[in-house]
């Protein structure tokens, strides 16, 4: 499961950023494969969709998620991203650990699977 998250990193709001749009790109950053426009939202940071595998496929799903007040996806860990990982998944855990390292502003690509 991947969930993307988009945030204002220094100060004003979602509702602050002109044309905010979600692009999805698939084996470089010059491929977009879909672009979604993004709500003009009070919050600073929104959960906007979701991959997850379908039938071994994977299957994007835009979300319309309420979040809390924060600047970054560790501010909207519990509760808001965890309700969406224990809805898809019910033996998730309770609460919601995560570590892993990245830039802000990088793209990580992610290894194949078969």
């Amino acid at each position: 499961m991947i969930i993307f998250i988009v945030a204002a990193f220094r100060g004003g709001r979602l509702k602050d950023a002109q044309n905010g749009k979600l692009h999805i790109l698939e084996g470089n950053k010059n491929n977009a494969v879909a672009e979604f426009s993004l709500a003009a939202k009070e919050q600073d940071v929104d959960v906007v969709a979701m991959m997850h595998r379908v039938n071994g496929q994977w299957c994007l799903k835009l979300l319309e998620e309420p979040c809390q007040t924060g600047q970054h996806f560790a501010d909207v860990i519990e509760p808001t991203i965890g309700n969406i990982v224990r809805r898809e998944i019910p033996n998730a855990p309770r609460r919601l650990k995560v570590a892993f390292a990245m830039e802000k502003g990088s793209v990580v690509d992610l290894p194949a699977t078969e």
